[in-house]
């Protein structure tokens, strides 16, 4: 999130990708993956602001996160 630029962020992904050998990621084809659902109750800290969330009209999970870069911690 703190790339300066696209090559740049691309760059410290490419080293957490899977290679055969070595990374984080899982083996194969992970081109997208669900990480959280409309269904569950989530948890959070009450000195963590999530913003303004989207209305979501549709099933695809994963829009608790579409604003993450804005998120803010509220408490010392």
């Amino acid at each position: 999130m703190t790339a300066a630029s696209e090559i740049e962020a691309r760059l410290f992904w490419q080293k957490l990708q899977w290679d055969g050998q070595t990374g984080i990621t899982t083996k194969g084809d992970a081109a997208s993956t669900w990480l959280v659902s409309p269904e569950q109750t989530y948890f959070v800290n009450s000195c963590l602001d999530l913003g303004k969330q989207k209305q979501v009209t549709h099933n695809y999970t994963g829009s608790i996160l579409a604003n993450v870069t804005s998120w803010k911690w509220n408490c010392d």
